[in-house]
């Protein structure tokens, strides 16, 4: 989900070693869910109430993490993060899969993983009362008339975008929907709970990734993360 929002962009308050443990490895290194994934975006806020992250790309080469592109600012959600309902404003914390790519337009070349290109009948459901709740529905009728709450896939943030997984695919009624890594608004213009860059970084990221190394994103403050690898070790 995207918001149009504007606050000032003050800046990441991030330093480039927040992504690094204190054992030099990244911080989602440990963490289970990242499982054999060899591709991981890691996106970090500086604290939970921020609208603001860094985002990096990293790359498991010879069993060893590297970063695989230069790091990027990303907008997160409205309230910061968290996520606990249908409409909070925030972005979940944790690992999520990276299961397919959509966009306005065609499909670019370079782009490997399975992408769709949307068109004026193409929505995202987000009504907590429907069974197509938390997927994506191709109907030529009128929304309004079939769901409560739904979003249109044919508008500018997603000219680019990939699915996460989050409540996917149990689909939790009221656990909150259509949450991607997609195209920002602007320069700190937060989402409703998803997480934005720019265009130009949201493409070299889609190129960049490949759904042989089963990509995910992990998100969340550094202490977020690291109570992840000690949560689950």
């Amino acid at each position: 989900m995207f918001n149009t929002t504007a606050i000032a962009f003050t800046g990441l308050a991030l330093a480039s070693g927040c992504a690094l443990s204190c054992a030099g490895e990244p911080v989602f290194a440990n963490i289970p869910a990242v499982g054999s994934s060899k591709q991981v975006i890691l996106v970090v806020s500086p604290d939970r109430k921020s609208v603001t992250a860094e985002l990096s790309a990293w790359e498991k080469s010879g069993g060893k993490w590297r970063q695989a592109l230069p790091a990027m600012p990303a907008n997160i959600g409205r309230e910061g993060l968290g996520k606990e309902r249908e409409g909070d404003g925030k972005s979940p914390i944790g690992v999520y899969r990276l299961t397919e790519a959509f966009g306005t337009v065609p499909k670019p070349l370079g782009v490997r993983m399975p992408y769709r290109t949307t068109n004026d009948t193409d929505y995202w459901v987000s009504d907590s009362a429907s069974s197509q709740y938390n997927t994506w529905v191709r109907d030529s009728r009128d929304p309004k008339t079939l769901w409560a709450d739904f979003e249109s896939l044919r508008i500018p943030q997603y000219k680019y975008a990939v699915v996460t997984s989050w409540n996917i695919p149990q689909r939790v009624p009221h656990k909150g929907s259509a949450i991607f890594l997609h195209v920002w608004s602007g320069p700190g213009k937060p989402t409703a709970g998803c997480t934005a860059v720019s265009e130009e970084d949201m493409l070299t990221i889609l190129k960049w990734l490949d759904p042989c190394k089963r990509p995910v994103i992990a998100q969340g403050t550094t202490e977020d993360l690291e109570q992840l690898n000690e949560r689950e070790q």
